[in-house]
């Protein structure tokens, strides 16, 4: 009887088990279009830390087996023919957000077909000096990618690709605001610190400990259940609502005492920082001119840049935010002008003596007339169609140049019957 009733709980759960399964299965599928098989973004990578993962099952965001934002393959040889466009960066070119109080609810998932690469493809194919030629515009974004990620991707792999033009595209994922006294020496800060996702790979991957066994067997879990996978993003959900809930709370009964500035990083050390960006910056160049690619810096501004300035108009280096000026006083907005413009300005210096485009969108972004930001940095597809005009048009006479010498090229041989 006991070996019974125990079969009996056991029926009961697995039926459960089942029930939950083939419950999120369908859900998934009607949500996403397509059968589940990971929610998991990203996957550990042999270079640059993570890659996009191409499991991930969502409506919006598409990712190949080659690891691309997009929703189509391509042949790692390039076909004859065809002018090729790599973008590299981070979340801004990706196209995706974690919504905060700026973003609206529709605009913190950016589909496929509204992404920079997706826009700028259209204007390429629609230029009639591009006739004749196929284009190609693959995004290889990873989100929280900086210049190191970038270009260790693309001396690894990318480079290989054999793309005609390559766009990098960055700034604040690399300088962040206001670097603090001694980050270079400590090898903290946003471009030398440790990489957000590395303490999840140590503790994936890396840890022996039983916590790390746990740890890896939940991610196996959430790429083979459906089920499970949900649960967990609830959970997370729900414990993070949880904790945002309780931190209002608490402000409002203990108000927190204003945090005080840190001692600011001396011009020189924040000129080493800017060394430090600017190896990257030059490893890139050189790598590109060896293998007769050409290749350009798109330069990614701060909502409060473009904001302050419309407003105002004015030095762009007299303008910062307003929120940010009431929140914190002068003194923080002395340290983030004094160092993001000091970067802005080394990286145009490096690039002009290198004689690699800059491609600066700041007179378009602050003429524009639409919301072309959804939070401090990110665009809507309004924003992104906005930042591949401006790319196709400082690029173009580079686009016109490789297309008349690609047009000489014999075209693709055809496979007899």
């Amino acid at each position: 009887m006991e070996s019974l009733r125990w079969s009996r709980i056991l029926a009961v759960v697995a039926f459960v088990l089942l029930l939950a399964e083939g419950f999120g299965q369908a859900f998934m599928y009607t949500w996403s279009g397509e059968p589940f098989r990971s929610l998991q973004v990203q996957v550990w990578s042999p270079y640059g830390l993570v890659r996009n993962n191409p499991r991930l099952t969502s409506p919006e965001f598409k990712h190949t087996a080659q690891f691309l934002r997009s929703t189509r393959t391509f042949d790692e040889h390039k076909p004859p023919r065809t002018l090729r466009v790599l973008l590299l960066g981070a979340s801004v070119l990706y196209g995706a957000v974690t919504p905060t109080k700026n973003t609206r609810d529709d605009e913190a998932r950016t589909r496929n077909d509204e992404t920079i690469d997706a826009y700028l493809e259209e204007m390429l194919r629609a230029d009639p000096a591009l006739a004749g030629v196929n284009i190609e515009v693959i995004n290889a974004a990873v989100s929280f990618n900086r210049y190191v990620e970038s270009a260790t991707a693309y001396m690894d792999e990318y480079v290989f690709w054999q793309p005609d033009v390559v766009v990098v595209c960055g700034s604040y994922n690399n300088i962040g605001e206001d670097p603090d006294a001694g980050v270079y020496d400590a090898r903290k800060g946003r471009l030398m610190g440790r990489h957000p996702w590395q303490i999840q790979f140590d503790r994936e991957v890396n840890d022996l400990t039983f916590a790390g066994f746990v740890g890896r067997g939940v991610r196996t879990l959430n790429d083979s259940s459906a089920a499970a996978a949900l649960l967990v993003k609830g959970l997370d959900k729900g414990i993070d609502t949880a904790f945002r809930a309780v931190g209002r709370v608490g402000d409002t009964l203990f108000p927190p005492a204003p945090t005080p500035l840190k001692p600011v990083a001396s011009p020189a050390e924040i000129g080493r920082l800017a060394d430090a960006m600017l190896g990257y910056v030059n490893a890139m160049i050189a790598l590109a001119h060896h293998h007769g690619q050409e290749i350009a810096f798109y330069w990614e501004y701060l909502h409060g840049d473009i904001q302050d300035f419309a407003a105002e108009g004015g030095d762009p280096r007299t303008r910062y935010t307003r929120l940010a000026m009431q929140q914190a006083g002068d003194d923080l907005i002395e340290r983030r002008r004094h160092a993001h413009y000091y970067y802005l300005d080394r990286l145009r210096s490096v690039l002009t003596e290198a004689n690699t485009p800059f491609v600066d969108p700041f007179a378009e972004f602050v003429a524009s007339k639409e919301r072309i930001f959804v939070d401090y940095l990110h665009y809507t597809p309004a924003g992104n169609r906005l930042a591949a005009q401006v790319i196709h048009d400082r690029l173009r006479p580079i686009f016109k140049a490789r297309a008349e010498r690609l047009r000489s090229e014999p075209p693709a041989p055809t496979e007899s019957p």
